[in-house]
């Protein structure tokens, strides 16, 4: 458990089913309300939040591997780190939004530097919906960089709709944002990607974008954002 300030704290653990499970209070414990993780086949052992919108929540996953996920926006919205190693963690703890150690099985300790080993806090996405020209198949995407000012997040992501037989690359989000910075990606459909979003009712399409987001010092976290396409002729 986690406590930011007299009104603001987080819990984790799992649920009966074994799922990541996030609890968050606002006024001082007298209501909790669940924080969807956005993953799945996740446990979570530790959590630490700096303020009332910045905070990390560690643990494993279904096969052993280090959790980690980081928001900075309260826990509205939790993005997927990674620090590389194998053991899951157990604990972790920060002196500030850019500084701090997580623990796992092994003797595993992972210093944290601007948010990950000098990447720092994930790319934010400031909107989770994507408004798509029927006729370019193309978009700009909004998102937020949460590296330290004078470093930077180099952006580039593939964007997958599911299927039966596997995900299904359909377009591309790539683009460099200054850090501490609000910018936004270049948001391109493939071919194949316009004609689906073309036929879909409404013209509305769900997807995941997948990759990652570089420093310049060359240290990348994985990217992993569910988004949802909107097909429009304005554009």
């Amino acid at each position: 458990m986690s406590v930011a300030d007299q009104n603001h704290g987080w819990a984790v653990g799992n649920d009966s089913g074994g799922h990541a499970t996030i609890l968050a209070t606002s006024d001082g414990g007298a209501h909790w309300r669940v924080q969807s993780s956005g993953t799945t086949g996740s446990f979570l052992y530790g959590v630490k939040f700096v303020d009332a919108t910045h905070g990390w929540a560690v643990g494993l996953d279904i096969n052993g591997n280090d959790v980690i996920l980081a928001t900075s926006d309260g826990g509205s919205h939790w993005t997927v780190q990674t620090s590389g190693t194998t053991p899951g963690l157990s604990g972790v703890s920060f002196v500030d939004a850019n500084h701090g150690w997580a623990v796992g099985s092994g003797g595993t300790i992972v210093a944290f530097n601007g948010g990950l080993g000098g990447v720092g806090p994930p790319l934010q996405f400031t909107s989770s919906t994507v408004a798509i020209g029927l006729k370019t198949g193309t978009s700009s995407l909004p998102v937020k960089c949460n590296n330290v000012a004078g470093d930077r997040c180099k952006v580039k992501l593939a964007v997958y709709v599911a299927a039966k037989k596997g995900p299904i690359k359909i377009g591309t989000a790539t683009g460099t944002i200054a850090g501490g910075q609000k910018g936004k990606l270049y948001f391109k459909l493939n071919r194949n990607g316009l004609g689906m979003l073309k036929t879909q009712s409404h013209h509305k399409l769900n997807v995941t974008a997948k990759g990652s987001s570089t420093n310049r010092a060359g240290r990348a976290i994985t990217i992993t954002q569910k988004l949802t396409l909107l097909g429009t002729r304005k554009k």
